[in-house]
């Protein structure tokens, strides 16, 4: 069972006593367009200092998301990506921080939080994006860089 294995690959969690500090705050959005599908991400820290990120994803990576012959829309695809960016993009500025999410989509929210979603794919994709996104890995982007060829 895969739960299994990939619960063996992590380190327990380790929680702490109760913290003052302000939680980082992070907002991402995706589109599906004509034009072609778009993510993006800002973080907003407890000084109020922000960064940002957004670009046009690949049609390849874009196209390698849809479940179905002649689907159209990824929507719920693009509304996950942006999250798995920001971890990837701030791992440092978040690792063992508090941390909020906004996600304005329903199916995305569901894939992150319970790790399910009514679409499949999105589940594989919020199963990696939350345990693939360990600073101790080194495998992983670094800010500035993106999880695919451009």
């Amino acid at each position: 069972m895969w739960v299994l294995v990939e619960l063996e690959k992590e380190l327990p969690k380790q929680i702490g006593p109760p913290r003052e500090e302000q939680p980082m705050v992070i907002f991402t959005d995706g589109a599906c367009e004509d034009s072609g599908t778009s993510v993006g991400g800002v973080l907003v820290r407890p000084d109020g200092s922000t960064e940002c990120f957004g670009f046009v994803v690949p049609e390849q990576v874009a196209n390698s998301w849809k479940t179905k012959n002649g689907q159209s829309q990824v929507i719920g695809q693009a509304e996950l990506f942006p999250v798995l960016v920001a971890r990837w993009t701030w791992q440092e500025d978040i690792a063992g921080k508090r941390v909020i999410y906004f996600v304005d989509n329903e199916s995305a929210r569901l894939a992150l939080v319970k790790c399910y979603s009514p679409v499949y794919r999105h589940s594989t994709s919020s199963s990696t994006a939350w345990s693939s996104t360990s600073v101790s890995r080194p495998h992983l982007g670094t800010r500035g860089s993106l999880p695919f060829p451009t």
